[in-house]
Parts: structure tokens; sequence; C-alpha cells
């Protein structure tokens, strides 16, 4: 449980590994018993990219590229947290009083729970392997059981009730004019982005904005 701008690194240093997670050590702690309720927590993102890696031997952007990024078929998704020196990038900006003002990045202490840097054809491919049951140009990402546990709630209270609209594995509902869309919503520094889709229409959408105004 933590403010959304704790997670910002405003030291100029990279924190790898376990130095990363302590910098947030004092939230990881739970308010109650497993699955007895649910709150939205990103520390456990970054958590888990810790035991990713550390399984793996490789970084987390490594590893997403091979084993998410390249079977979804995203050609220039990653998770860098800092600017390549490259014009890849677009640059963020903020509306104040009469014009656009760009804004610096800011990148967050860990890749496990945002920084996700993706293209237009990045999404539309990632949206067409989630509306056709994960299957992809080059075979079967992981099996559509999977993608359904993903899109089921399954440990809090709302869950044990038998509503299925609600937040699952990451994957978030939405009600959009009386249509159920499941995906995730996020936001970063000046960025904005929606990633939404319903198997049942067989639709789907995204979006990412440089600029995040109220």
């Amino acid at each position: 449980d933590k403010s959304p701008f704790e997670e910002y690194n405003f030291s100029g240093r990279e924190f790898a590994g376990l130095e990363g997670l302590r910098v947030f050590q004092q939230f990881m702690v739970s308010k109650w018993k497993p699955g007895e309720s649910h709150s939205y927590s990103n520390v456990n993102y970054m958590i888990l990219s810790y035991i990713i890696e550390k399984i793996s031997r490789k970084s987390i952007n490594n590893y997403l590229r091979e084993n998410v990024f390249a079977p979804l078929g995203m050609p220039f998704a990653n998770v860098n947290l800092k600017e390549d020196g490259t014009d890849a990038y677009c640059k963020g900006y903020l509306w104040k009083e009469d014009h656009f003002s760009a804004l610096p990045h800011q990148p967050q202490f860990n890749a496990g729970n945002g920084s996700l840097n993706a293209s237009a054809i990045d999404y539309a491919h990632s949206l067409q392997a989630f509306l056709n049951g994960w299957k992809t140009a080059s075979g079967q990402f992981l099996s559509e059981q999977i993608l359904i546990d993903s899109e089921t709630p399954h440990t809090y209270l709302t869950a044990k009730a038998g509503f299925k609209d609600s937040y699952a594995y990451g994957n978030e509902s939405m009600d959009i004019n009386g249509q159920i869309f499941r995906g995730h919503l996020g936001a970063i520094s000046s960025y904005l982005s929606a990633f939404l889709y319903s198997r049942k229409l067989g639709l789907g959408f995204a979006f990412s904005t440089n600029t995040h105004n109220e």
C-alpha cells in the first residue's frame, strides 16, 4: 500500500534486484489474511519481477522480450526504465495555463509494475492474440485456460460470491456502454495508455497519449 508518487526514482542511479525492492519494504505488510479482501498493489508486481529475474537469471526486460513480447508479435515493446538516447520514444507534455510544456521522463525504481514502451503495431498484434485465445501467427502463446484464469477473479469476497466482472490477475473489467471489456489502464508521468478487449464481441482497442491532464 503506497502512494503512486513513491515509485518514481529521483536519485539519478539505478536500483537492481533486492536493492530496488527494499525501497518499498515498509509497504510489504498485508492488512488482512489472504483471501479476505482485495486492494490494488503495485508492490506485488515489483516482487514478481524480482522472482522472475532470480529464477530465469535474466533481466526482466530480456525475459519479457523473449517470452512475452516476441511470441505475441510485439517487435518494439520493452520495459526500459530510461531513454536510450535515440528519438524512438515520444516526449511527454503537460498543459499549463495556455500552452504545453515538455516534461522530462522520470523513471521508476522497478519495471515490474509499469514502464511498458509499446507501439501501435505492438498493441495491434497483442490485441489480436487476446481476441483469438492467445493463438498467434507463430503458434499458441500460452494455453487458453491460463488466459481464462487471468480473466477470472479468484480469491476475494466478490469472487467467492460469484461475481465475474471484477479485478482478476492484473486483468480488470470495465463496463463500456453496457458491454464488459477486460484489460488494463496505465499512467506514468505525463503518459496514459489503455488496452481493452472483449472476446465475446471479438473487439479490442488500445491507445496511448503523451499528455496526462485532469
